[in-house]
């Protein structure tokens, strides 16, 4: 009986820690409203997937584009933007599935100052940068 409860409660702990590593999201506040620097912009997603690709108003909406595909550092895919001042729209591309930004919060940096309506019965993430 010992060796089941045992066996049982190591098998929850590899759970665990096999989710808090396939996610890599370091804690942070998740709270939407942060207004950003302008210039060099990381976007990193914690989430699993294959493909990541960053698409909006300043990708052209591409999401097919390899040029904004977010690359794998071995713990998540990052991929580096330099943009200027002023309210840019996005969204993140996973493995071919548009995304609501809302619904990722946790897997994402950064947090998006706010979500508007993208005109398809979706939402748009937007970052706003001073």
């Amino acid at each position: 009986m010992k060796k089941v409860v045992l066996f049982s409660v190591l098998a929850v702990l590899v759970m665990a820690m096999t989710v808090a590593c396939a996610t890599g999201a370091p804690e942070r506040d998740l709270t939407m409203g942060n207004i950003y620097e302008a210039g060099p912009i990381t976007f990193a997603y914690y989430g699993e997937a294959e493909e990541v690709v960053l698409a909006g108003s300043f990708t052209g909406w591409a999401p097919d584009d390899l040029n904004w595909a977010m690359d794998w550092n071995g713990e998540y895919f990052e991929l580096t933007v330099d943009l200027p001042a002023g309210n840019h729209q996005y969204k993140y591309v996973i493995d071919g599935e548009w995304t609501e930004p809302t619904a990722i919060l946790e897997y994402v940096d950064p947090i998006p100052t706010d979500a508007t309506d993208d005109g398809f019965g979706g939402e748009n993430a937007v970052l706003e940068l001073q």
